[in-house]
């Protein structure tokens, strides 16, 4: 799919987060990109999927009031867990909500209307891929890294729809078997750095220690030092195998961490275009998100934009 070939011109958007929930209506402008024509946002109910879907369709019903003229037939969902053919999502687990029948719901109380689901980072995958940082090419793969890591992944300009999201991919560290989210995202990072003795140190303080350390071109704190370099060179041998495995046109970085993007790409670049030196593979090219901010409104707009008729 290519923004020249994208029908409707106008898709129903559903952007239901561990926090938030909001509800758009999303058209493409005469440069063919999305662009959000009226919004409405509230907090996302928990524990009940009767009363989250009744949030959800009473802030439908107030987005179609409030645009009596503009017409939908397709909505796009992006949802913060588990989904199961695109049409149930088997677990939300931050709203301790399972089997949320969404799409089978909203077909039934609009008719004439046709749904879509996706996970949040499979959504955000398809909008970098069409409208985004990874519209000039054909493959490409999304990876966000903030609280957890997610990812989706683009092939010939087709999302392909998986249930797992990378973060959750197993691996070894010391000894045991951990995901891999549990010491490679942002709070992983935290979570390494108390392994290696440095209580209470986030993220944010370690990235400011390394950007001091290259800026003044003085030696990091050994502690410091071991816990930066497990995390970059971990992160980096988990990208070397997503290109050893898809031999990808792109990698899209996003998420809270990339805005420590200046210290650590270039290492996290050579160390994951090290590991995978020695197969004939295209060459690792990493991009910055688009939309990394509003990713959830437009990557569940671009879903809908892709349903067929």
């Amino acid at each position: 799919m290519s923004n020249e070939m994208i029908k409707p011109s106008v898709t129903l958007a559903i952007d239901l987060g561990a926090t938030n929930l909001r509800v758009g209506l999303v058209k493409i402008d005469e440069k063919g990109m999305p662009f959000v024509v009226d919004v409405i946002r509230d907090s996302s109910a928990k524990d009940n999927p009767t009363v989250l879907y009744h949030e959800i369709t009473t802030m439908i019903d107030q987005i179609i009031h409030r645009n009596p003229t503009i017409k939908f037939t397709h909505i796009g969902v992006s949802l913060c867990g588990l989904v199961e053919n695109g049409r149930t999502a088997t677990k939300l687990p931050n709203l301790h909500i399972e089997h949320f029948e969404l799409a089978d719901w909203l077909e039934r109380d609009y008719p004439g209307v046709k749904v879509l689901c996706a996970n949040d980072a499979n959504c955000a995958a398809l909008s970098e891929a069409i409208f985004g940082s990874a519209s000039d090419v054909n493959d490409s793969y999304y990876i966000t890294v903030s609280s957890g890591i997610g990812g989706g992944y683009v092939y010939q300009k087709q999302l392909i729809n998986t249930t797992l999201e990378i973060g959750h991919c197993v691996r070894e560290f010391e000894g045991k078997l951990v995901e891999q989210e549990q010491y490679l995202s942002g709070n992983g990072l935290a979570r390494l750095a108390a392994y290696n003795g440095l209580e209470n140190m986030k993220a944010a303080d370690i990235f400011n220690a390394v950007r001091e350390s290259k800026r003044n071109n003085t030696p990091l704190e050994p502690k410091v030092k071991k816990t930066y370099e497990d995390w970059y060179k971990g992160l980096g041998l988990l990208i070397a195998n997503l290109q050893l495995e898809f031999n990808l046109d792109k990698i899209v970085l996003a998420g809270g961490v990339m805005k420590s993007s200046d210290v650590f790409i270039d290492d996290l670049f050579h160390v994951a275009s090290a590991f995978a030196a020695n197969y004939p593979l295209k060459p690792i090219r990493f991009v910055l998100a688009k939309f990394d901010q509003d990713s959830g409104l437009v990557g569940a707009a671009t879903v809908g934009f892709s349903i067929k008729d």
